[in-house]
């Protein structure tokens, strides 16, 4: 998507304090449509922001599920698989990207992610392993960089600074697709 417009914002069913036109015109200083770039720039919550651009009709699928992994792998550090568990984190985000790009199969993700919630690994891997699949890709998505911002405050007491490192990287994902 190449531009998000008040109608697109709407139609995702926003909360209360951004319900009508009127205060979408307000927030995007009566513009009908931005960038991802410029939403993630206006002067509204991060959290909000994240709201907005964590969908598969802003960055696609693909370049979604691989976001969420990086949001996954920057707290996967948190986590240890219990002991005598050999599968990490990673292996499960390295699933995960494989997956999003073409290169693991549907069995190899399905096995992936109940791996990684059997043991516990790290959920936002879990999580990350969801969006690659899900119908309801942009909740899962948005789960995901909440359960990565809540390990980090967890860890850091600092939710703030986890949720604009994730929108910097977004931002990444926005300026320069992967390939």
């Amino acid at each position: 998507m190449t531009r998000i417009t008040i109608d697109n914002i709407l139609s995702w069913h926003p909360c209360k304090e951004y319900q009508t036109r009127e205060l979408l015109l307000e927030v995007t200083n009566n513009r009908e449509s931005l960038t991802p770039l410029e939403v993630s720039h206006l002067d509204i919550s991060t959290d909000d922001r994240l709201w907005v651009l964590l969908r598969p009709e802003v960055l696609g699928r693909r370049d979604l599920t691989l976001c969420v992994c990086d949001y996954a792998e920057h707290v996967a550090h948190l986590w240890h698989a219990p002991e005598g568990c050999s599968w990490q984190p990673s292996d499960t985000l390295d699933v995960v990207r494989r997956y999003a790009r073409g290169e693991a199969t549907d069995e190899e993700l399905d096995i992936a992610a109940w791996v990684a919630r059997v043991a516990r690994v790290v959920r936002p891997a879990w999580v990350a392993a969801g969006v690659a699949k899900a119908a309801w890709v942009a909740a899962a998505a948005t789960n995901a960089a909440a359960r990565a911002a809540w390990a980090a405050m967890a860890a850091t007491a600092d939710i703030a600074a986890e949720r604009e490192w994730q929108l910097a990287r977004l931002r990444t994902y926005i300026e320069e697709p992967q390939p």
